[in-house]
């Protein structure tokens, strides 16, 4: 077993060498990465502030709803310290946000209009709700994306599909060309398990005769080895076995010991 992972890496090290992949990554790898990086925070950031927005919006537009429950309620009650149109509600208005009634007709529940304002940002809330003094933005947020960033969302999209496609297209390579070399490695450690199992001069030179395979994917690959002496004097014969593909690039090799009694 321990030859057989060994022989594994053995191949998998050649194959890496004959590529050219201890250099580490290429400039170009890089460049690719460093360009979809960018993408992504381009993405990203407009997004995180859009959400950003949309939390503003949603905190103005509780709070304002507050206000309109309250005044009601005051209203109602008939209360002789009710707001009246104009005024501050000072127990909502904090963290930088104007609370204020900005309609109510002699004390009609059904009038009633507050309004949350926070910087540029106003929200009403009420039975008789406007949209007084809301800023184009909050409108924007309300209509959906716009045809502009949705053509944008494309086109970035398109970017980094291109971009990833060459790296998808060589991962696919290289994962065919690992399982290659996986089936070349089973197949040489078969070969070997079936010499030691009859260790006869004729079982060897058949097991070094040129045999064709193929992996999973449907890969061609020939087998082929030399068998020394045999019989020797020692009884013990060398075996060495090697897998090539179609071009004849060597994918795995392996020499082994046969104890020929």
């Amino acid at each position: 077993m321990r030859a057989s992972i060994k022989n594994y890496m053995d191949a998998l090290e050649k194959q890496r060498i004959e590529r050219g992949e201890d250099g580490g990554f290429s400039l170009i790898e890089l460049i690719i990465v460093v360009v979809i990086l960018g993408i992504l925070a381009a993405i990203a950031i407009p997004i995180f502030m859009n959400i950003s927005a949309t939390a503003q919006t949603n905190s103005l537009k509780a709070i304002a709803a507050n206000g309109a429950t309250q005044v009601a309620a005051a209203v109602a009650g008939n209360s002789a310290t009710a707001p009246v149109q104009g005024a501050t509600l000072a127990n909502l208005s904090k963290d930088n946000v104007t609370v204020t009634v900005t309609k109510l007709t002699a004390k009609d529940i059904d009038t009633i209009c507050v309004s949350a304002a926070k910087g540029t940002e106003t929200v009403t809330s009420g039975p008789a709700v406007t949209y007084l003094g809301r800023s184009e933005n909050v409108v924007k947020n309300e209509q959906g994306f716009s045809i502009v960033e949705v053509l944008i969302a494309m086109f970035l999209l398109a970017i980094v599909a291109v971009a990833l496609l060459p790296a998808l297209v060589s991962g696919i390579r290289h994962s065919s060309e690992q399982s290659a070399i996986a089936t070349a490695t089973r197949e040489l450690n078969t070969l070997v398990e079936e010499a030691r199992g009859t260790p006869t001069c004729p079982n060897l030179s058949a097991v070094a005769l040129e045999q064709n395979v193929t992996d999973g994917a449907g890969r061609a690959i020939v087998t082929s080895g030399t068998v020394g002496t045999c019989p020797a004097a020692s009884k013990t014969v060398k075996l060495a076995l090697k897998a090539v593909d179609t071009s004849g690039a060597v994918l795995a090799t392996t020499t082994a010991i046969i104890y020929v009694p």
